[in-house]
């Protein structure tokens, strides 16, 4: 389950290149859980390059770092949490974004609790 905790943690790429900006914001991604639960991710992606994950959306954040972005790409690292992987696990991700959604397609990864198997995360716009 921590694997695929970490893994939407990561899941924010765009086909096209836009600003920074088109990033920023709070965004939420469910999955269903190894015990057939519905789990609510919250991800809020700052403008000043640090991003939190909240598991459940119940206010507790599991995982926080920071992030580059640049040309399409995020370069992601974690910096604290109880699901962190640590600032020299760095993940890489295609960047996918509308008005509405966010995609995050995995390029590269060291951490392996980051993510699922397929790679790809989904989030739908919560609030700017």
């Amino acid at each position: 389950m921590k694997t695929l905790k970490s893994f939407l943690l990561i899941s924010f790429f765009p086909t096209m290149l836009f600003a920074q900006s088109d990033i920023v914001g709070d965004w939420k991604l469910e999955y269903t859980d190894d015990q057939g639960q519905t789990v609510a991710v919250q991800l809020t992606i700052s403008d000043d390059g640090e991003y939190t994950v909240d598991f459940n959306m119940d206010g507790k954040l599991e995982v926080m770092g920071k992030y580059e972005y640049e040309d399409g790409k995020m370069t992601i690292w974690d910096t604290g949490g109880d699901y962190s992987c640590g600032p020299d696990k760095k993940g890489v991700y295609n960047i996918t974004a509308s008005t509405n959604e966010l995609t995050m397609s995995r390029v590269s990864e060291d951490c392996p609790d980051r993510g699922n198997p397929e790679g790809i995360m989904s989030f739908q716009k919560i609030s700017s």
